[in-house]
């Protein structure tokens, strides 16, 4: 495997053979940025179809998917609408787009991610109280601090969205987890600079009656008034164990919990 420095010093020396090391499964994100701005398109179009596979290739970066999907190449736009680590947002974005092909997958995506989260509501109507499940779970093949806590917001308001239009009284809410400390943490961390775990977020679907279920949680809660995500959010900071975790001497948990207030979220 070609060290990084040198696969972008030969494209940089020999940019007419970019799509040649496009093809190769070894070349990381750096690489990936460098030849997604290839004046050729069907270098851009292989940029955009790179998925995580069990042989260990480096997925297209959320972000990268994002910039891509304004290519001029309406190929490389239909392969982000395809590439199941393509953002939410990019998704509902392209589900308008001016080639149908383009809407098709994109529209197909977000119906895969309406069908998750109809699944977890209806684990809840079986009897259970929650049901959850991380966002990765959903598509998402890629998570880094720059971009996860946006998409899981975007991914709140379409699960919110997805169980208003069910018609179940379910709550729906996204968990953020962050680091965990060996004592309770009573500072609620600034939102505009989290820091999440490797963990991905999640999201639940809890029956109205969840919260009303006796607990043996030992835990500080807190609202935040303040949070950069707009109007219409319930945010709470959270740090806690349950009697079994104390027992066994694990850490508390830090999460940040967050629900939509003003009603289900467009597509």
């Amino acid at each position: 495997m070609a060290e990084t420095s040198i696969w972008i010093e030969f494209i940089e020396q020999y940019p007419d053979l970019d799509f040649w090391v496009a093809n190769n499964r070894t070349i990381g994100v750096a690489e990936l940025r460098r030849l997604a701005v290839s004046a050729t398109w069907q270098t851009r179009h292989r940029v955009a179809g790179k998925r995580r596979t069990r042989s260990g290739q480096v997925p297209c970066p959320p972000d990268l998917l994002e910039k891509l999907a304004h290519d001029p190449c309406d190929a490389v736009v239909h392969t982000v609408a395809n590439n199941p680590g393509t953002p939410l947002a990019t998704l509902q974005f392209l589900s308008r787009h001016r080639w149908d092909e383009v809407q098709t997958a994109a529209i197909r995506q977000l119906e895969l991610f309406d069908q998750w989260v109809a699944a977890l509501a209806g684990e809840v109507g079986s009897g259970q109280s929650f049901a959850s499940g991380h966002l990765d779970e959903a598509g998402a093949s890629l998570w880094s601090t720059e971009s996860a806590v946006q998409e899981a917001i975007t991914a709140l308001d379409a699960a919110t969205r997805v169980v208003a239009d069910i018609g179940a009284q379910l709550v729906v809410g996204l968990a953020l987890p962050l680091e965990m400390p060996l004592t309770i943490d009573v500072q609620a961390p600034d939102l505009r600079k989290l820091e999440l775990i490797d963990e991905p977020p999640s999201i639940y679907v809890l029956s109205a009656g969840h919260f009303l279920l006796p607990s043996d949680r030992e835990e500080y809660r807190c609202p935040i008034e303040h949070q950069p995500w707009g109007s219409g959010y319930h945010v709470e900071y959270v740090c806690g164990r349950s009697l079994k975790e104390r027992e066994l001497g694990w850490e508390f948990s830090r999460t940040i919990w967050v629900r939509k207030v003003d009603g289900a979220a467009a597509r």
